[in-house]
């Protein structure tokens, strides 16, 4: 079953992403991070296609503290509103890290 999900942040802001399952047991989790354009078809398929080879992913929503549910297209437009979108949300490392590691968590309970 793939499909979004919200995730809760520490600071109770809930942002969205998308979960890829497999049939059967996972293998191992992978947490796929967007390209500028958000969480869209292609960042889907890819999700798709790990859960097809066994694995759980996850695909968090990075945009959703300033816009949700961004999904934009590989044109002129969508480059320059992932770059300013990008802008807005820079994270640090380590904060990336946290994200991660807190899915992993959520991810675990879903299991």
């Amino acid at each position: 079953m793939n499909n979004f999900l919200d995730i809760i942040a520490n600071d109770n802001h809930a942002f969205s992403a998308y979960l890829a399952q497999p049939k059967d047991k996972p293998k191992a989790g992978v947490v796929i991070l967007q390209e500028i354009f958000g969480v869209n078809v292609h960042i889907q398929e890819v999700a798709d296609l790990f859960a097809q080879n066994g694995y759980l992913a996850i695909a968090p929503s990075l945009f959703d503290r300033k816009e949700r549910n961004v999904q934009l297209g590989y044109d002129k437009d969508g480059v320059a509103k992932g770059r300013e979108l990008k802008d807005l949300v820079i994270m640090m490392p380590l904060k990336i890290l946290k994200l991660q590691f807190q899915l992993f968590l959520q991810l675990e309970k879903l299991g």
